[in-house]
């Protein structure tokens, strides 16, 4: 797990480097040059305006989306910008997902243009459906009812995906829906140009998944043997699940008389919570501890009470920074194996598209192959609980919908006769 990779500093000789700065001088440098020399080579036409909004939306978001997501502080609001890792393998995934795509349109003979058109907007609307998933998903974290934030800061916290918070769901939802409005517009072959995207799709999403490794989400249930599991340090969010949820202390909890009391139903020999005197049959009646970032940073006072535990008509119990564990127990590495697990999807649909007979083959193995194996995965993962009465997660149930639409298109694409509008291969 590494959530900051660096930190890009404030200032560099006195001027500001985000802002009106040092890199929205020369994103203007770069983009004047590049826009007039598209210009003086073809002329003003339909795929020279169309770089504007490029350099448009780029200066904007130099000029407040980088300053916005600053480090701050109450002293001071800039403080650098944090370089995260998830961000960065998030980047990562969009060039390299991008750049097997062009791989693929020189193959079938379509030219650079439409896959870099249709990548902005996929990338746009793909970010938006991903975050209002997660939004959507986890509301409870977002708004508070008791507590009710207020617009500016409720509109900052969803807006803030630069940490994590992104579903591929989501994010699939919404890319389809921006690729089929672009191929209206320009009135190019659906399924087959679908097709030419379906692999780099699928190799971005095995490096998003390394960025969720190094973010410490995603993770997967803990392992029998604890050595053989990947551990996350203190503050990790599978660190604050298994202390929430007792499995660090070294007990399990059962809900009992509804959702305030729950009762301890087993105790690991030798455990912390053993040490302390707690029992099977004790009921608990809170479970607190301390911030994950006061966890990272135990040094200033590791005797600092960091877990209170209180029990029904018996005495609470504490666990002071230096008793607790610096580390997780060991869980199963599944942001590895659904990184795995979307490349091998990869090459096969690389390997497929020379051989497939007809269009919206690759869409709909997609749309076959990746919820079976997201079900499963969702199985040994064990960061979301199931919805709506059963153990089904949300990524399960989608999963469901998704393999019913694979059967509508498999029967669409089987009811026609073999034909393929972009070819297997084409020599430049």
């Amino acid at each position: 797990m590494k959530q900051t990779l660096l930190v890009i500093p404030h200032e560099f000789n006195g001027v500001p480097v985000f802002g009106m700065g040092w890199l929205l001088a020369l994103w203007l440098i770069w983009s004047i040059s590049y826009f007039f020399w598209l210009w003086r080579r073809q002329g003003w036409n339909r795929d020279t305006a169309s770089y504007l909004p490029t350099m448009l939306v780029g200066a904007g978001a130099i000029l407040w989306l980088l300053p916005w997501l600053e480090a701050s502080t109450a002293e001071a609001a800039g403080q650098g910008l944090a370089i995260r890792g998830y961000g960065m393998m998030f980047l990562l995934a969009v060039v390299t997902g991008v750049g097997l795509t062009l791989l693929m349109a020189r193959r079938a003979g379509v030219h650079p243009d439409v896959i870099f058109s249709m990548s902005f907007w996929c990338f746009i609307f793909g970010i938006i459906g991903a975050r209002l998933f997660f939004v959507i998903q986890y509301w409870h974290e977002f708004y508070n009812p008791l507590q009710p934030p207020d617009l500016i800061t409720l509109m900052s916290r969803i807006l803030k995906f630069t940490e994590g918070g992104l579903v591929v769901y989501g994010a699939l939802i919404g890319a389809m829906l921006a690729y089929l409005v672009v191929l209206h517009r320009r009135q190019l072959p659906k399924l087959a140009t679908l097709d030419l995207f379906v692999p780099g799709l699928v190799i971005g999403l095995a490096f998003g998944r390394i960025g969720c490794l190094l973010n410490g989400c995603c993770w997967g249930g803990v392992c029998e043997d604890n050595s053989a599991g990947l551990h996350f340090p203190a503050g990790a969010p599978p660190y604050m699940a298994q202390l929430h949820s007792g499995q660090l202390l070294g007990i399990e909890l059962k809900h009992a008389d509804g959702d305030f009391i729950r009762e301890v139903s087993s105790v690991t020999p030798g455990s912390l919570a053993e040490g302390k005197g707690i029992t099977v049959g004790d009921r608990v009646t809170q479970l607190v501890n301390l911030s994950s970032h006061q966890l990272r940073n135990p040094s200033p006072s590791p005797t600092r009470i960091a877990v209170t535990l209180r029990r029904d008509q018996k005495p609470e119990v504490h666990w002071t920074l230096n008793q607790l564990p610096r580390s997780s127990l060991g869980v199963v590495p599944t942001q590895i194996l659904s990184s795995i697990n979307a490349a091998l999807i990869c090459l096969l649909a690389w390997a497929w598209y020379p051989a497939r007979r007809r269009d919206g083959e690759l869409v709909a193995g997609l749309f076959t192959i990746y919820p079976v194996t997201r079900f499963l995965l969702e199985i040994i993962r064990s960061d979301e609980p199931g919805r709506w009465g059963t153990a089904l997660t949300m990524a399960q149930w989608v999963s469901i919908l998704m393999l019913i639409v694979a059967v509508v298109l498999w029967a669409r694409i089987l009811s026609r006769p073999p034909h393929r509008a972009l070819p297997a291969s084409q020599s430049q």
